[in-house]
């Protein structure tokens, strides 16, 4: 079965490198958004961790009447 694309004859197996090509690009995509989403939680958990440890050294000072 063939079509023409713009004058084009394109074959089967033009349509189906053309899907692989697709499905790779988007796994390729979807992987990259993934790592960028990681990186943005890695970045927050370790944020929360050090205000935790900011907090502790803060009631720390005022329980022992530092100024800070």
């Amino acid at each position: 079965m063939e079509h023409y694309y713009y004058g084009f004859q394109i074959s089967k197996h033009g349509y189906v490198f053309t899907i692989v090509s697709y499905l790779i690009g988007v796994f390729i995509f979807a992987t990259i958004v993934g790592q960028v989403g990681n990186v943005i939680t890695n970045r927050n958990a370790n944020r929360l961790e050090f205000e935790r440890l900011l907090d502790g050294a803060k009631t720390y000072m005022r329980h022992h009447k530092r100024n800070g």
